[in-house]
């Protein structure tokens, strides 16, 4: 019998997701790491990118701000605000404009911006 709520068809839809899910994993971390060798950050600290968590400390040190920038990712609606920050920052760091970095909270567009920084 099959079951309505999970049909066969799903599988396929789920190993997709995995499999995109990686793949921009991959691409943010890769990036992340690529702009943080470009502002100076030493290789060993520049490897933080592909760890949860530590990619948000290496966020804040990538934009010259204090650690405690960490903590306002983890509120909520309050985290747009920091993350639009930390990467207009990084940004005008890497002589761009700064809404440039700060467009990585828009939808879809944000997926580009690290690459194009």
């Amino acid at each position: 019998m099959i079951n309505p709520f999970f049909p066969a068809g799903n599988a396929t839809f789920t190993v997709q997701h995995l499999v995109g899910g990686v793949v921009l994993y991959v691409y943010v971390a890769y990036t992340q790491m690529v702009l943080a060798r470009r502002l100076g950050i030493s290789v060993r600290d520049a490897w933080l990118a592909w760890l949860p968590f530590a990619n948000i400390y290496l966020l804040t040190k990538m934009a010259m701000r204090e650690w405690w920038y960490f903590i306002g990712i983890f509120i909520p609606f309050v985290n747009i605000f920091v993350v639009g920050f930390l990467w207009s920052e990084v940004g005008a760091r890497l002589g761009k404009n700064p809404w440039i970095g700060a467009a990585v909270v828009l939808p879809f567009v944000g997926l580009f911006v690290p690459g194009y920084l």
